[in-house]
């Protein structure tokens, strides 16, 4: 059954959630390249805007969201501060954090805490990357 996408810049809200799990490191660029994929593939092909296949061919995370990045357009995900640090508690849940040489801006309690309070936000997750089992 064919979905419809928030990926444009009026409704960006699915590519903006997917583009902070990819920051906040809850999915790694393998997992961002498999839900590429799995929107083609349930979306109607009119729906898909022209930048999405690009991203098909990124590297880093930095291509995506800035001046000269492959979306023409600021995303927006439309989360409060602790939806959003909740991913950095989906990323410690699935390991993602173990060998990352940055410093975080959310300790480990509170980013699983951010997870316990906003319960919604790991449903979002698992709604939005069915292939991905943690």
């Amino acid at each position: 059954m064919q979905r419809v996408f928030k990926l444009k810049k009026e409704d960006s809200e699915d590519i903006g959630f997917v583009y902070l799990c990819l920051l906040s490191a809850a999915i790694n660029m393998n997992e961002f390249k498999k839900w590429l994929d799995y929107v083609i593939e349930n979306s109607a092909i009119d729906d898909i805007p022209t930048y999405f296949f690009d991203l098909l061919n990124i590297e880093s995370v930095g291509e995506i969201n800035r001046n000269d990045g492959v979306i023409p357009f600021t995303i927006s995900a439309g989360l409060s501060k602790g939806e959003s640090s909740a991913l950095s508690g989906i990323a410690h849940k699935r390991g993602n954090l173990k060998n990352i040489n940055y410093d975080l801006h959310i300790t480990k309690e509170s980013a699983l805490r951010a997870v316990r309070k906003n319960p919604h936000v790991e449903d979002r997750f698992r709604e939005t990357f069915p292939f991905i089992d943690y």
